[in-house]
């Protein structure tokens, strides 16, 4: 005779069907190759490519590693997609647990998901401050195709404020 916990056991696993199955293999395969794509593109590029605490070295950089720098937007698209997946293999693995929950969770990994792209997409500029008296930096930087587009006041806190040219560069589009 079977006690009633290896009854519900029992009947747990009996009521998993084979496409839940295939979903939760492909949304475990889909996760670990997220996670590869983020450690890599995180680790191997991006860390590369931005100076903490320096923004011209961190421009220097992109306009020198340019090729790098597209290759990580194309990690974030990738890695967009893999979410898009997991979104979808979770959507049905979840389904019979509980559909309305399901299609939360789905919706906000969606949500997820266009932030990532917004990120990697959404600009097609590159937009500085910079001090207005500055010459040096803003040499610098017209010299690497940045425009002086208007003067801003910033509040730097305690009753200070300073001004500031805004600076920005057009990104090329290959796309």
């Amino acid at each position: 005779m079977k006690s009633k916990k290896s009854e519900v056991i029992e009947m747990t696993i009996n009521t998993i069907n084979q496409s839940q199955r295939k979903a939760a293999r492909v949304a475990g395969f889909t996760f670990l190759f997220a996670i590869a794509i983020v450690v890599f593109a995180n680790y191997g590029i991006s860390f590369r490519l931005s100076v903490p605490g320096n923004a011209a070295e961190t421009a220097r950089n992109i306009m020198a590693h340019e090729t790098l720098f597209r290759i990580n937007i194309a990690c974030d698209l990738i890695y967009v997609m893999n979410i898009v997946v997991l979104l979808a293999t979770l959507y049905v693995v979840l389904k019979p647990v509980n559909r309305h929950l399901a299609l939360v969770a789905a919706f906000f990994m969606l949500v997820y998901a266009l932030m990532w792209v917004v990120t990697a997409f959404g600009n097609n500029s590159l937009r500085l401050k910079v001090f207005f008296k500055n010459y040096k930096a803003i040499s610098f930087y017209e010299k690497y195709g940045f425009k002086n587009v208007r003067s801003e006041i910033t509040d730097i806190g305690n009753n200070y404020a300073i001004l500031d040219n805004i600076m920005i560069k057009e990104l090329k589009s290959e796309l």
